[in-house]
């Protein structure tokens, strides 16, 4: 399911940004650079695309805290997801309408909103 998916990761993202902006703030400096690592291994132990995605955070914001600064990077990764999940949505409605709908008309699998 597309929209399950999509709530999901941007669920996932806002978590995970504000679990990696408040650790960042306890933890001491000179351990930022395990703060990506130990979040990559606990990704492992992950069942569920949620969680999987709130510590996916771990990483991508461990390398741009220190390239753009804590605030910026959280910003900056939750209106990049943001923004990824629109442009996907968008491709697939335009791709389902025209191009499924246009020239496969005879689909072999048949959409919800035909049942």
């Amino acid at each position: 399911n597309i929209h399950e998916k999509f709530s999901n990761r941007l669920l996932g993202v806002i978590l995970g940004s504000a679990l990696f902006y408040m650790i960042y703030l306890i933890v001491p400096a000179r351990y930022y650079f395990l703060i990506g690592p130990v979040g990559g291994m606990c990704l492992g132990l992950c069942s569920k695309y949620t969680y999987k995605t709130v510590l996916n955070c771990f990483g991508a914001l461990a390398l741009a805290a220190s390239m753009y600064g804590i605030g910026n990077a959280v910003l900056l990764r939750i209106f990049d997801t943001l923004a990824g999940i629109f442009g996907a949505l968008l491709f697939f409605y335009l791709y389902d309408r025209f191009i499924l709908h246009k020239f496969l008309p005879n689909r072999s699998y048949v959409s919800k909103k035909e049942k």
